[in-house]
């Protein structure tokens, strides 16, 4: 993943006395005071998330038209009743199409 050239630190946020590991922009608090074990057991889990996630190909770039067919497309199996489909989809492409003009 461009940008990210190290693994985010394990660190101290002393006014609180706990530990926090800052992945993708986003602070993560840990659970117990800095540098207790399971303060270092969730930064390790979330380490191991992030090298995982690291490897993987990045996002797919989708425009809002795609996005809003492809939720049209899932909502039409998902609200479903009787074989066919709810009004509920209906409302749905109702609210999208708005989305879409804006």
């Amino acid at each position: 993943m461009a940008g990210w050239k190290s693994v985010p630190g394990y660190l101290h946020h002393k006014s609180r006395g706990i530990a926090k590991v800052i992945i993708h922009g986003k602070t993560h608090y840990l659970p117990g005071p800095y540098g207790s074990d399971e303060s270092r057991a969730e930064y390790d889990r979330l380490i191991a998330e992030f090298l995982l996630k690291k490897d993987s190909p990045a996002a797919v770039n989708v425009t809002l038209n795609r996005l809003c067919v492809a939720y049209v497309d899932w909502a039409a199996t998902y609200y479903v009743k009787d074989g066919s489909e709810t009004r509920e989809v209906g409302c749905i492409r109702n609210a999208l199409r708005q989305l879409v003009q804006l």
